[in-house]
């Protein structure tokens, strides 16, 4: 289970669900179906479905776990909080920002509290709302979650500040298409892609999807010029 996480946050997605997929058939032959150790496992396989695109079940998954969650432990656990923001975000990838607005808002409130303000623990989901802020125009918002996240992990030297360069050349494209500072922007939306790509090259392996999709996301910009 613990190299299929360290392959998934590689960005090595085939060799994340190769051990991931194998270590949940385990947990759940030798634990059950809601034992903390499969639900555990289930998580896991929920963000890396995410990485994929595979909305509905990530969050088959993931309501399943929150379910016995909400049973088992205090409502302010961080397992609740990290749930929620996965799930928050797979309700905004699928079209549904008004159940996701709420969720990621309570998940950042359990993580912080939890964690402390400026955690790295809650930068996943700082990210993944500052995503979501972009996708419905909160632009202003989005900057602010997405400058926190990227200076809580460039603080730590944190590999993850390569995904947020990335959702930042994002958002400064965005604010680029609404005519504001067009020039400002359309070149930090380049740089920001830049180190991003260049984070990424020396953070994970050669064919990390990371790298992949930074490199599609340059190619893209390009093509806008």
């Amino acid at each position: 289970m613990h190299l299929g996480k360290l392959y998934r946050k590689m960005g090595q997605y085939d060799l994340a669900y190769t051990y991931l997929s194998k270590a949940q058939q385990e947990h759940l032959k030798i634990f059950g179906e809601n034992n903390a150790r499969t639900l555990w496992g289930d998580m896991a396989l929920a963000d890396l479905y995410i990485d994929l695109h595979k909305y509905n079940e990530a969050q088959k998954l993931i309501e399943k776990c929150l379910i016995y969650y909400k049973k088992t432990l205090l409502p302010t656990h961080p397992k609740i909080g990290k749930a929620l923001g996965s799930l928050a975000t797979t309700y905004s990838k699928l079209g549904d920002t008004q159940k996701a607005e709420p969720l990621f808002r309570q998940a950042l409130e359990i993580l912080e509290s939890h964690y402390g303000p400026n955690h790295i623990e809650a930068t996943t989901v700082l990210r993944q709302y500052g995503d979501h802020l972009i996708k419905t125009n909160h632009l202003d918002k989005a900057h602010a979650y997405l400058t926190k996240a990227y200076t809580i992990l460039s603080t730590h030297h944190h590999p993850d500040v390569c995904l947020t360069q990335a959702s930042r050349a994002s958002l400064y494209a965005q604010q680029e298409k609404t005519g504001s500072a067009l020039t400002e922007n359309k070149n930090k939306a380049a740089l920001a892609l830049t180190e991003a790509l260049h984070c990424a090259l020396k953070s994970f392996p050669e064919k990390s999807m990371h790298i992949q999709h930074i490199q599609k996301m340059i190619e893209q910009n390009k093509n806008l010029q």
